[in-house]
């Protein structure tokens, strides 16, 4: 039986929210609509996005240390080199930090909207 992590997930347009997620590679490749990738945030907790989102032109989310960052996105823990839940206690912090990430890029996001 697949294990099921918590991981925090954001939809451009759309608040950040707790989910419960298989941790497996399609139940991952699902919820961004793709092939996965990684961005490390902080120690013990990644974003994975959808690696081809900005070739597909999905709509843009938010920034991450002057990235943009495009489509879906899921925060989750890391252990070594496995996903894991998020670090139990910080979920609301990484809720904040999703929300904080997305007001950095609306100048970006309304460019987007204008078609610039």
């Amino acid at each position: 039986m697949t294990e099921t992590i918590k991981a925090i997930r954001m939809r451009p347009d759309e608040a950040p929210e707790e989910i419960q997620i298989e941790n497996e590679l399609r139940a991952l490749q699902a919820e961004v609509g793709g092939y996965i990738e990684t961005l490390y945030l902080a120690d013990g907790v990644t974003a994975i996005v959808n690696e081809e989102g900005r070739l597909e032109g999905l709509r843009p989310n938010c920034m991450f240390r002057a990235e943009l960052l495009v489509g879906p996105i899921l925060l989750v823990g890391v252990r070594g080199e496995d996903f894991c839940s998020i670090p139990e206690g910080y979920e609301s912090l990484w809720i904040d930090a999703l929300e904080r990430a997305r007001e950095r890029a609306l100048p970006l996001i309304r460019e987007w909207d204008r078609g610039i």
